[in-house]
Parts: structure tokens; C-alpha cells; sequence
């Protein structure tokens, strides 16, 4: 299955964008992409909560879309910081054609929390649940991709990308609280790398007060930064009936932060 290309910081709404990971382009634009027609009663609460499953995802299989509506749901849920943080912009959850093995991304404006968007790989479309579980198990076998349950792998990359989005916000109150509107896009991208990594440390304390444990390692593709350590944490704590420590000691984190 490939990787993940959550490096897109320019809000990609619009316009083809390239990562490291290579290009994808919104299968829908923005303005156009309305919200979905699917058959599908959370669409209509989630909506009511500012996330927006969109029209250009009805092209995917039922079988693969409505569990990570589910999922999205369960995650909104959870952490009532969403809600909050979502009553002046929104996520949107759209799909796009991507270059490469990126099977998702997360985009976001580098100035504020607007058009927020996670876009999922059309090309996954095509596949079966099955197809995409075993390729998603290959990944978690390997520890490439975080622990998770068999019953969630069709949840792994929507379940990794929401945790961008969940630190997105984080470090938008962050930001709020020190007055940093004013900063260039590089400014803000070297501030989030320093907030990355106090998250990181002060998550790790957690789990060594908590949980008297000292171990960083959540996957392969976590160790690439702090960010998808985050991210993977995330995964971790939302695909899995026993999370590990870290992402434990994650949820204590979001709930005290968010």
C-alpha cells in the first residue's frame, strides 16, 4: 500500500501540490466539492459538528467509506476539543488522485485552521476492504505502520491522518496563546517543529509517570519524525482495543491540551 503524505502544509484545496512523496490532485474542487450523497446518517452529524464527508468520496466502495465515517464519528467523539475547535472552520474529507504510493494526506493553511482537509487516494477506490487489509496488515507486520487491530485495518489512514488534524489543532491554541499570527510560512513551520517536539518529550513523561515506561518506538514510520509520531500514536490509540503505553499517555496528552 504505500506511504503517507502528511509534509503537504499549503492547503492543497484548489491546486495539484507535491510533497516528497510526490503529486495528488482534488478530484472535486473546493467549491465545488459539496457534501456527499451517500447513504449514510453520520454524515449529516458529523456535519453538525463542522466535518464535511464530501461529495467527491462517493466514488469509493460503501464497504471501505462508511467504517471510516464510523470512525471519524468515534474519534470526534472521543475528544470534545474537536467540537470545540471546529466551531469557527471545519475538516473536510475529500478525495483526490495521487502520484506515487501516498495513500492519504492531511492539508492545512500554515495562517489559521480553515479549510482543514484530509484527501484520500481515489485509486483505493477500485480496491476490496480485503485487498486494502492486507496490504494495511502487511505494513502493521512489518511495523512500518502502527499496532492495530485486524477489525480496524480499513481505519488505519484515516485514523493516522485525523491525528494530524487533532495536533493541527493542539498547536493552533498554541499559537492563539502566543500571539503568532504575524509569522511567515517558515516561521510557523519551524514553530511547529519546536511545539512537535515539546509534544513528543512531554508525552514521553506521561507515559514514565504514568505508566513507568521509557519506550519511544510506535512504528518505523513514526520514528521518521515528530510529527508522525504523533500521528501514529494516534493510530495506535484508535485501531486498537490495547493501546500501547505511549498512545495511553497520548490520550491523557490531547485531553489536557485540546
Amino acid at each position: 500500500m504505500g506511504g503517507r503524505g502528511s509534509s503537504f502544509k499549503t492547503n492543497a484545496n484548489t491546486n495539484i501540490k507535491f510533497s516528497d512523496n510526490g503529486s495528488f490532485e482534488p478530484l472535486i474542487n473546493a467549491q465545488n466539492d459539496s457534501i456527499s450523497e451517500r447513504n449514510n446518517d453520520l454524515i449529516d452529524i458529523l456535519q453538525d459538528d463542522n466535518i464535511n464527508i464530501c461529495e467527491s468520496t462517493d466514488s469509493f466502495k460503501t464497504e471501505n467509506m462508511n467504517p471510516n465515517i464510523k470512525k471519524v464519528y468515534e474519534m470526534t467523539q472521543q475528544f470534545s476539543g474537536v467540537s470545540k475547535s471546529l466551531r469557527n472552520s471545519q475538516l473536510d474529507i475529500r478525495g483526490a488522485k495521487f502520484s506515487g504510493s501516498t495513500v492519504a494526506c492531511f492539508s492545512y493553511n500554515p495562517w489559521n485552521k480553515e479549510n482543514m482537509t484530509i484527501f484520500l487516494n481515489a485509486n483505493l477506490a477500485s480496491l476490496s476492504k480485503e485487498q486494502i487489509e492486507s496490504k494495511t496488515k502487511v505494513q502493521v507486520d512489518k511495523k512500518f505502520w502502527a499496532p492495530c487491530d485486524k477489525e480496524n485495518l480499513i481505519n488505519q489512514d484515516v485514523a493516522h491522518e485525523y491525528g494530524h488534524f487533532v495536533q493541527k489543532l493542539i498547536f493552533e491554541k498554541q499559537m492563539d496563546k502566543n500571539l503568532t499570527r504575524n509569522m511567515s510560512a517558515k516561521q510557523i513551520d519551524n514553530y511547529e517543529k519546536m511545539l512537535a517536539l515539546k509534544c513528543k518529550k512531554d508525552i514521553l513523561k506521561i507515559q514514565k509517570e504514568r505508566f513507568n515506561k521509557t519506550d519511544d518506538f510506535i512504528s518505523r514510520y513514526g520514528s521518521k519524525s515528530n510529527f508522525e509520531f504523533f500521528a501514529e500514536t494516534f493510530s495506535n490509540l484508535m485501531t486498537s482495543k490495547k493501546p500501547t503505553t505511549l498512545a495511553k499517555s497520548l490520550e491523557i496528552y490531547i485531553k489536557e491540551n485540546l
